[in-house]
């Protein structure tokens, strides 16, 4: 059919949509994770909420642009989140900011808890896709 969006094409423009947002997610929680201490201001939430949340939304849109929802898949990205944690908190000093065992605590957790949801949020996209394209 002339004019209508295959199914193909819609999740590779899907998939493509995932990673920009992915690599725009992952340089704002660089910036934000190494700001100098004071900058930023507005409303106070508590740090480790900042980082579990943060780290949430990595490792779910890592789980989300990840090419399957293989156990192995999901590990990997949890891991690559981890590794980012780490480098992150012993990155921060430089910008005259405390590294934290208890911040990289709270990005492990966050990561885990996003890589969860976005397997289960991308499971469901698929299941959208095919009731949508009736494949």
């Amino acid at each position: 059919m002339s004019g209508s969006v295959s199914e193909s094409s819609f999740r590779i423009a899907a998939r493509i949509a995932v990673i920009v947002l992915l690599i725009l997610y992952w340089l704002a929680l660089f910036v934000g994770t190494h700001l100098p201490p004071g900058v930023g201001g507005g409303v106070e939430i508590p740090d480790k909420v900042l980082h579990f949340s943060g780290f949430a939304g990595l490792g779910g849109l890592l789980a989300f642009a990840a090419p399957n929802r293989r156990w192995r898949t999901l590990l990997a990205c949890w891991l690559l989140a981890v590794g980012y944690g780490a480098v992150d908190e012993l990155t921060q000093p430089i910008v005259g900011r405390d590294d934290d065992i208890w911040d990289f605590v709270a990005d492990t957790a966050g990561a885990f808890c996003g890589v969860a949801v976005g397997a289960l949020v991308r499971k469901q996209f698929n299941r959208w896709l095919i009731s949508v394209f009736g494949i």
